[in-house]
């Protein structure tokens, strides 16, 4: 891309066509024009000249004077173009809180199923990842059961990152986990199942011979997980 180009290019991203970009580039080159002029040097047809500039004159771009009858056309100074970018952008701002809405709205919900160690293994690698605290709702080591040198390396990375833990076990006794809050309940509810919830996902992971374990990213899921995780955090010792 040529040097003249970047700056078309530049000047239509603050709302400019590209042949309007064009007329103003020129009358900044040649100076002041008439709609022929400008029409000849850009090859373009005198009627859609005459359309763009109107266009220009009412954006603040470019400036006239009729002289025998003849209109000359000049360029704006350049700053004027800041000016129009500060401009959309505070336009921008002023809808921000209506898009942010939107957006909010739209947002999928998604769902994934991961199998196996290495499936289970980008679990924690997302959490560390995100770098958000982890609730957790486990059997006692279930984890470290199936994924032993991982957990070992996933626990070094957490603590650099200093992503704490907030776990339940069923049963079993407490452990003394880095960075982490620990809390026991009873073991008669101990399942081979793990809940796992931060930020705005949730999994749940089921650990047998095949573990698998199903991602769910959704902020509404996981306040509720999380109104789950708090009953049982405060009934727990």
């Amino acid at each position: 891309m040529t040097t003249l180009e970047k700056i078309e290019s530049s000047i239509e991203d603050i709302g400019l066509t590209r042949y309007e970009a064009k007329i103003y580039l020129s009358l900044l080159e040649y100076g002041t024009s008439t709609a022929g002029e400008i029409s000849k040097k850009l090859g373009l047809h005198r009627r859609t000249v005459y359309d763009l500039i109107d266009r220009l004159v009412e954006k603040g771009i470019v400036s006239y004077i009729t002289e025998h009858g003849v209109r000359k056309y000049s360029p704006a100074d350049p700053k004027i173009l800041l000016e129009i970018a500060d401009k959309k952008k505070k336009e921008i701002m002023q809808v921000m809180p209506q898009l942010e809405l939107l957006y909010k709205s739209s947002e999928q919900e998604e769902v994934s199923l991961f199998k196996g160690k290495s499936g289970i293994k980008s679990i924690f690698e997302q959490q560390l990842a995100d770098e958000k605290t982890v609730y957790v709702i486990s059997g006692p080591q279930l984890a470290s059961n199936f994924l032993t040198f991982f957990i070992d390396f996933y626990t070094n990375r957490r603590i650099e990152k200093k992503i704490r833990l907030k776990i339940i076990y069923f049963g079993g006794e407490k452990e003394n986990i880095p960075l982490a809050e620990v809390r026991v309940l009873p073991k008669q509810y101990v399942s081979s199942a793990a809940i796992n919830i931060w930020g705005d996902k949730v999994a749940i992971i089921l650990w047998q011979d095949k573990p698998f374990a199903i991602l769910i990213k959704s902020q509404a899921i996981s306040d509720s997980y999380m109104k789950h995780f708090r009953l049982l955090w405060d009934a727990a010792k």
